[in-house]
C-alpha cells in the first residue's frame, strides 16, 4: 500500500474503501482532508470521518460516538440506476432460476446448486452469470458472461427465482424484486444476509461449507412455486429498497465538508472571522443592533426589524444548519455564505454602520471563502433594485446582471478556482 502515500496531499475529500488498509493508511487521509469510510464489518478503529455501512439493519450495529458521522442502513444503498425496480410480470409458476456467484465460483458451489435445482424439476431453465474467469460449464445451463450493468439488470428481471452470494449482487436483485435465496460465501457477508432475512427478504441458506443444498433448495422453491407467494415478496423488496441512496450520500458529505470547511472560526486577510455559532452573548446583542440599524435594515431584503427573542433562537439553530454560514468579521461587518451548490454559490454582506469604506473588504472575503474554500467558480447574488451603492459595488468587482425579478437584480460572477 506504499502507492497510496503518493495521493494523501492535493484533495478535498477522500472515499476510501478497503479490506486491507492499515489503520495508519486511514489516520494519514484523514489529517489531510475529511474522509469517508466504507466498512461492513468494524474491520479496524477508524479515525475522525464519515462511516458508510447501507446493508440493511446496519443502524443497529454501531455504537455512536460524536468523532464520526454515520451513514448506516438500506437509506444509502448504492444502486446503479440500471437496478432501480421497473414493473415487471412473474409467471404462474416457476420457469427460470439464476445463478449469481461472483466473478468465479473456486469453491464449485454452482454445481452443487445446479445438481439440486435439476432434481427438484430437470425442467427449469438455469441460467448463471459468469466471467471469463469462470472455468467450469455445465451442458444444459444458460451462462452469461461479461455482461454490462443494463444485460446483468436484465438477466435479473427475467429470472422468477435467483441464488445468490450475499454481497452487492444480492442486493441488486432484491432491489430489483426478485424472490432470492442466499448463500454466505464469505464471512463480510453474515451481516447483510442476517438483516435481510430478518425482514423478510430473502431467505437464508446457510454457509456454502454446511448447506444440505438438495434439502434447502428443494423446499424453499416448492415455497416459492405459486406466483401469489413471489408477487408478496416482490412487493415488499420494491417497497423497502430506497432508490435514492447514491443522491443521499452525496447530501450527507456536502453537509460533512461544508461543516468541516466552515462550522468554525476562520482568518481570511489578517482578520478574525467568527462563525456565529461561537459568538459570544454580547457579540450576539452586537450582531443584532447592526442588522436593526436604519442604514443597514432599508437595504436589506427582509426589511423587518428583528427582536432578540427572534434572533437569539435563530442563532441556537445554525448549529443544525449546513445550508448558510454566518460570520462575523472582526469589528467591521457580517457575510453570509449561502444556496451552495456543487458549481454555483451566493452570499451576502452588511457591514458595522459605524465602519467606513468596508464593502469592498467584505466582498473579497466572501468571493475568497467560495473560491478558496469551497472551490465553487461562480457566484449568483440578489440585490435590491433600488440599493444604488451595492450594484456599483459588484460591478466594479466585475459583477453583471443576467435578470430583474421582483424588485431585484440577479447578478453573477464566474472565476477560475483550483480544483
Amino acid at each position: 500500500l506504499h502507492w497510496c502515500e503518493d495521493f494523501v496531499d492535493g484533495f478535498d475529500f477522500y472515499v476510501i474503501d478497503s479490506y486491507i488498509a492499515t489503520a495508519l493508511v486511514y489516520s494519514r487521509y484523514s489529517k489531510s482532508a475529511p474522509c469517508l469510510f466504507f466498512d461492513d464489518n468494524f474491520r479496524i478503529d477508524y479515525p475522525n470521518g464519515m462511516i458508510l455501512n447501507c446493508a440493511i439493519g446496519a443502524e443497529n450495529l454501531y455504537k455512536k460516538d460524536k468523532n464520526h458521522t454515520y451513514l448506516l442502513g438500506e437509506e444509502y444503498l448504492l444502486l446503479r440506476p440500471e437496478f432501480v425496480e421497473q414493473k415487471r410480470e412473474h409467471r404462474e409458476k416457476i420457469e427460470k432460476i439464476l445463478i449469481v456467484l461472483g466473478a468465479n465460483d473456486i469453491r464449485d458451489i454452482s454445481s452443487k446448486i445446479i445438481k439440486s435445482i435439476k432434481k427438484y424439476n430437470k425442467n427449469l431453465q438455469i441460467s448463471q452469470i459468469i466471467t471469463d474467469s469462470y472455468k467450469t460449464e455445465e451442458r444444459g445451463i444458460v451462462y452469461h458472461k461479461n455482461l454490462d450493468a443494463n444485460e446483468v439488470a436484465s438477466v435479473m428481471r427475467e429470472s422468477d427465482v435467483a441464488i445468490c452470494a450475499g454481497g452487492q449482487s444480492l442486493l441488486e436483485l432484491c432491489a430489483l424484486g426478485v424472490p432470492t435465496l442466499s448463500i454466505q460465501i464469505a464471512d463480510n457477508q453474515k451481516n447483510n444476509i442476517a438483516y435481510l432475512e430478518k425482514y423478510g427478504l430473502t431467505t437464508y441458506l446457510g454457509d456454502y461449507e454446511k448447506i444440505d443444498f438438495q434439502d434447502r433448495i428443494s423446499s424453499n422453491l416448492k415455497r416459492l412455486e405459486s406466483k401469489e407467494s413471489r408477487d408478496k415478496i416482490s412487493s415488499s423488496l420494491v417497497k423497502r429498497f430506497s432508490k435514492n441512496g447514491g443522491q443521499n450520500i452525496a447530501e450527507e458529505i456536502k453537509r460533512y465538508y461544508l461543516d468541516m470547511k466552515l462550522k468554525r472560526n476562520l482568518t481570511i486577510q489578517n482578520l478574525e472571522l467568527k462563525n456565529f455559532i461561537h459568538l459570544d452573548d454580547d457579540e450576539k446583542v452586537e450582531i443584532l443592533s447592526w442588522r436593526n440599524s436604519r442604514a443597514i435594515l432599508e437595504n436589506m431584503i427582509n426589511t423587518q426589524e428583528i427582536d432578540m427573542d427572534s434572533h437569539l433562537a435563530f442563532l441556537d439553530g445554525l448549529g443544525d444548519r449546513s445550508d448558510k454560514f454566518y460570520f462575523k468579521v472582526s469589528d467591521i461587518g457580517v457575510v453570509t455564505i449561502e444556496d451552495i451548490k456543487i458549481t454555483q454559490c451566493s452570499f451576502g454582506i452588511y457591514k458595522n454602520p459605524k465602519s467606513k469604506k468596508v464593502g469592498a473588504i467584505l466582498l473579497s472575503i466572501a468571493e475568497e471563502i467560495i473560491c478558496k474554500k469551497l472551490k465553487i467558480d461562480k457566484i449568483v447574488i440578489k440585490v435590491k433594485e433600488d440599493n444604488f451603492i451595492a450594484q456599483n459595488l459588484y460591478k466594479n468587482h466585475n459583477y453583471t446582471m443576467i435578470e430583474k425579478r421582483e424588485g431585484l437584480l440577479i447578478m453573477q460572477k464566474g472565476f477560475l478556482c483550483q480544483k
